[in-house]
């Protein structure tokens, strides 16, 4: 007899508990670089924002450069990379992470 794999404990980045859990990480991130964000969301900076698996978001946000964001969502726990300088919880990833929130929510 084959045995049943446990179901994973995750949530899917498209569900509401996840949607709620990344705006509340992302207002955790450092003033300046939320406000920042906020600007890069307002302005339409994201240019895409895409999920293609449970586990996480990929987004491309225009700045001085076009940077790729990721949003995982581990354990129902947000963490991010993105290409620029500083290569984690940055503006652009509070950017994507606000498109996400808002194309869903």
């Amino acid at each position: 007899m084959a045995r049943k794999l446990p179901s994973s404990p995750g949530l899917a980045v498209r569900s509401s508990e996840a949607l709620a859990a990344l705006d509340k990480w992302l207002a955790t991130l450092d003033d300046a670089t939320y406000a920042r964000g906020v600007d890069y969301f307002s302005a339409g900076q994201v240019l895409e924002a895409r999920a293609h698996a449970d586990h996480f978001v990929e987004a491309k946000v225009e700045g001085q450069e076009r940077y790729d964001v990721t949003l995982f969502l581990t354990r129902g726990k947000w963490t991010s990379t993105c290409t620029c300088p500083m290569r984690k919880d940055c503006k652009h990833v509070v950017a994507a992470g606000l498109t996400w929130v808002a194309k869903l929510g």
